[in-house]
């Protein structure tokens, strides 16, 4: 059983009850609803159930249940952090192309295929361009 004391949100009595006289009691399971309510805690039924687009709300005096607000969607700080994280794809693969260069003048054998990089390099280009910030397909990388 949940208990509101003066108003506050709702929670298990407490673990000692102190009186107006000094007297105190420690055992939760003798403490009586008129013990509690002279002390000013009033019984309060438990809480109604609630859907995850839902909040649960305490009056003072009542439960009361509100649709969430959907948030607030900042595309122009989704478009600033998307091309951000294309920035950085393209940073963690330029050590590929500089390996590769690499390779070429010493003549040995290419890792890296130039043309899978240069089409995930384009892909990733074009994501920067995308009008939906939200919706978001990130290429495979070779």
């Amino acid at each position: 059983m949940l208990y509101s004391f003066k108003n506050h949100y709702p929670t298990k009595p407490p673990e000692r009850l102190r009186f107006p006289d000094g007297r105190t009691r420690t055992n939760p399971s003798t403490f009586s609803d008129w013990e509690l309510l002279e002390l000013g805690y009033v019984k309060v039924p438990e809480p109604p159930s609630i859907s995850s687009n839902e909040e649960l709300l305490w009056t003072g005096s009542s439960w009361e249940v509100k649709t969430k607000e959907p948030p607030v969607v900042d595309l122009q700080s989704l478009r600033e952090d998307l091309i951000r994280q294309v920035d950085q794809k393209l940073q963690e693969i330029e050590w590929r192309y500089q390996r590769y260069q690499r390779l070429q003048r010493l003549g040995t054998t290419q890792i890296d295929n130039l043309s899978d990089l240069d089409t995930y390099s384009h892909r990733l280009m074009e994501i920067r361009n995308q009008e939906d910030p939200t919706n978001v397909e990130w290429p495979d990388l070779p």
